[in-house]
């Protein structure tokens, strides 16, 4: 219990200040509040996947191809219209997501 709680309790922290601040900075931006959640879903996955990457360890390939898998299915949900409109995503401006990038990958 107390590994567990050990790396939950700073990911969670971390993970929610970074989302927080993807969402402020893109509302701050003027971006609509489609865009601002977009932002901030984009941030929490990114974040989400370094730490399961991170807590995945040691690679091997089943753990690579799953990692692989899940970031291809969630560019996938991005990309493809149908998925992008029943998630309601809509793109940010190109300064929101250079904002974001950076807030995912210091996180």
């Amino acid at each position: 219990m107390r590994r567990v709680l050990a790396t939950a309790i700073p990911a969670g922290l971390i993970s929610a200040a970074a989302t927080f601040a993807a969402y402020a900075d893109a509302r701050s931006d003027s971006a609509t509040l489609a865009e601002a959640r977009t932002t901030a879903t984009v941030v929490l996955f990114v974040v989400a996947t370094c730490l399961l990457a991170l807590v995945a360890r040691p690679w091997n390939r089943r753990r690579t191809a799953l990692l692989l898998l899940l970031a291809s299915l969630f560019a996938g949900t991005i990309a493809l219209p149908a998925t992008r409109n029943y998630f309601e995503f809509a793109a940010p401006p190109a300064t929101t997501w250079g904002t974001a990038a950076a807030l995912g990958a210091a996180a």
